[in-house]
């Protein structure tokens, strides 16, 4: 077994960014046998998704949907809830990637759609059955490794009403692009009364290896008990790694942004020292420590740059608010103390 951890796509965790679930940068790997609890607020609403946070683990098949309920910008029937797109390969990402440091992307097996494909003689396709004159919410997901996808229904159109967690103004297509980690949300109306139709997760060449790229593919039915194999034709794409066209992406509800400029004079101190534990470089607003000082007593120091380990139990002392004298003696306690929490992280 591996360790773990789990992060939300596309949430703002805001004040929560502890539970985040970046494995070594918000939270230490959760460890077999162990459990974790992650709380955080949905400030936003839409679709999205979880997955491992650990290493490759979330190509292995460590991910699931994320829903959370709020106004559309159009109307449906009924939604579906969300639809996975995956690339897959029978190797383990981990072999994968290892391969791919050699010899680069490899290029993989199949893919899958909501966890499941036909290869060879194997398997089976996902499929969905619709009623006609019924309009069906889709929530789209890309969730490849090294994959971007288009997604068609034959004999379909798609009204996108959601780019990742952002209402936007609908519009009509009929094929949607996918990049890796996106989500659109799509309202497809059965304007059909029978027959079967390829639902389709076409992974784009121009940028992804895969070894059957047009047979990513669902099936739409108007009977759940007409198994024939759909015989209808995929809509006209290019393929391309591009993404939806950026004029169509309008939010509904729009805010003005500010101004993109931003001017700010700070005096910044760029340069190298000589430390206990080598030559040190640095960016700052402040002068950097250096055993090789005589005095530090007179250096100003900025609030959160350094901290006297000799008075608190964990060898991290927060300086205040307020620019402050430095200590004495170099912080040689609190370097090896993080260097030390970092170690246990990644272990």
């Amino acid at each position: 077994m591996l360790s773990n951890s789990l992060h939300f796509h596309g949430i703002r965790q805001n004040y929560t960014n502890q539970n985040d679930g970046v494995a070594s940068i918000t939270q230490c790997p959760t460890a077999p046998g162990d459990s974790i609890t992650y709380e955080w607020r949905a400030l936003q609403y839409g679709s999205s998704w979880y997955h491992s946070h650990f290493s490759v683990q979330a190509w292995n098949g460590v991910l699931g949907g994320i829903l959370i309920n709020g106004p559309a910008t159009a109307n449906y029937d009924v939604d579906l809830g969300n639809l996975f797109l995956n690339d897959w390969s029978h190797s383990t990402a981990d072999v994968e990637y290892l391969s791919a440091e050699l010899n680069g992307p490899p290029t993989l097996d199949n893919g899958l759609i909501n966890g499941t494909n036909v290869y060879g003689d194997l398997g089976s396709r996902f499929n969905v059955t619709f009623t006609a004159g019924t309009s069906y919410r889709i929530r789209l997901i890309n969730a490849a490794i090294d994959t971007h996808f288009k997604f068609t229904i034959d004999n379909h159109n798609l009204t996108v009403i959601s780019a990742d967690f952002v209402p936007i103004v609908p519009y009509d297509t009929q094929v949607v692009s996918l990049g890796m980690g996106e989500r659109y949300d799509v309202v497809v109306t059965a304007s059909e009364t029978s027959g079967n139709y390829w639902l389709r997760a076409i992974a784009q060449i121009a940028c992804s290896e895969n070894a059957y790229p047009d047979n990513i593919m669902g099936i739409v039915m108007y009977d759940s008990t007409n198994t024939t194999e759909p015989d209808s034709t995929a809509w006209t794409y290019t393929d391309n790694c591009d993404d939806e066209t950026l004029t169509d992406l309008v939010p509904y509800l729009a805010l003005d942004a500010s101004s993109a400029t931003v001017t700010d004079d700070e005096a910044v101190t760029i340069g190298v020292v000589a430390t206990d534990i080598g030559n040190v470089g640095y960016v700052s607003l402040t002068p950097f420590p250096s055993s090789s000082r005589d005095s530090e007593a007179d250096i100003p120091y900025q609030s959160g740059i350094w901290a006297a380990p000799h008075s608190s139990s964990t060898g991290l002392t927060q300086l205040s608010n307020k620019s402050s004298t430095a200590p004495t003696s170099p912080p040689k306690t609190m370097l090896f103390k993080l260097m030390m929490q970092t170690s246990g992280c990644t272990s």
